[in-house]
């Protein structure tokens, strides 16, 4: 049996997708009728006033100030729930890779594993220890 079949634990990075008007096919909205944003501006965030959604603002513009949006930090969107869904997928499944190793591995390996944790590494150091280890235990299975 080959290794090639083993898949190591890949870094969390967050789908993207672009931005299209209308998800549904049909014409983009008209520029004439007024787009409502689900988030103001951080201006109008901070000062608590009607933010008109332009780039700048009316808001800032007769204030002076600098009109940023972060779409992101909209957590009424969809596009939000499934961002953090699609992370808690992938933590799930490196924890269930983490315990598979412990469980599966040599008191050596554990002890790497246990150490690389213990030194404060990141995530992604955490993962490629792991995957080292997935991998000598599922190239050192005897086959079948």
């Amino acid at each position: 049996m080959s290794c090639s079949r083993f898949k190591p634990i890949q870094p969390y990075t967050p789908a993207t997708k672009p931005l299209i008007s209308d998800q549904r096919g049909k014409p983009p909205v008209r520029d004439h009728l007024i787009r409502r944003l689900s988030a103001a501006c951080k201006e109008c965030q901070r000062r608590r006033t009607k933010c008109s959604s332009e780039n700048p603002c009316l808001e800032c513009t007769k204030r002076g100030s600098i009109c940023v949006f972060d779409m992101s930090s909209d957590k009424r969107r969809k596009s939000h729930a499934s961002k953090i869904e699609a992370e808690l997928r992938h933590y799930q499944r490196f924890l269930n890779d983490f315990l598979r190793a412990i469980q599966d591995s040599s008191d050596d390996d554990v002890r790497n594993i246990i150490n690389t944790v213990r030194a404060g590494s990141s995530t992604s150091e955490i993962q490629s220890e792991v995957n080292s280890v997935l991998m000598r235990n599922y190239c050192s299975r005897p086959t079948l």
